[in-house]
């Protein structure tokens, strides 16, 4: 009596071909993939909406700004006549001018070394309205920013930083904030960082 080999168990159920086993999860994910990228993008939009929105949205420089390179910076007691008006630069007072907001003319000297010190100027015609005055203080209690009027100015308002100007005919604004976000303290300034405090001149506004 010997042993009988046992039988080898049968089945009806026949192996998939590796490459089939292989391909079944990644066919399983795949619209969940698609949700997931959908999903992204449609973040993405909403981001960017928001940001529009509040104000977050970058801030591109206006145009029509002029360029005056070369410009000396020399201190000097002595009156200068400038060949822009007004001035962007060359040679000036020894001591700054405070900034914010003014009621009245500064002497472009000082006024010329706060742009020195990477400040913006806001030059503006004194008949100005009420409405704009105020938005023009605002503008005044913000860092590094000189305010000040400019009898027989030919535009509303003039902004300036070293070496750039930029002439505004009707108060926009729109536009002297993109200015002074994208100017102050900027590539032409030759002292960027530098104060536009403890300096000359006492601000109105």
């Amino acid at each position: 009596m010997g042993n009988k080999p046992k039988a080898k168990k049968t089945t009806d159920r026949k192996r998939k071909p590796v490459a089939a086993r292989l391909e079944q999860p990644t066919a399983a994910k795949t619209p969940w993939l698609k949700y997931a990228a959908f999903g992204a993008g449609a973040v993405v939009v909403v981001v960017l909406l928001v940001m529009a929105f509040s104000g977050l949205a970058p801030i591109e420089a206006p145009g029509g700004i002029q360029d005056y390179p070369g410009l000396a910076r020399d201190h000097t007691a002595e009156a200068v006549v400038y060949e822009q008006d007004p001035p962007v630069g060359g040679p000036h007072a020894s001591s700054w001018m405070n900034c914010g907001f003014y009621n009245t003319e500064v002497p472009n000297g000082n006024a010329i070394h706060s742009l020195e010190h990477g400040a913006v100027w806001l030059t503006y015609d004194p008949g100005l309205s009420e409405d704009e005055l105020d938005k023009l203080r605002d503008f005044g209690t913000q860092s590094k920013v000189l305010v000040s009027a400019y009898p027989g100015l030919g535009d509303d308002v003039v902004a300036a930083v070293w070496g750039r100007q930029l002439r505004i005919p009707e108060f926009d604004e729109s536009v002297i904030k993109a200015f002074i976000v994208t100017q102050k303290d900027g590539a032409t300034t030759p002292e960027p960082g530098a104060l536009c405090s403890g300096g000359v001149g006492n601000p109105t506004g």
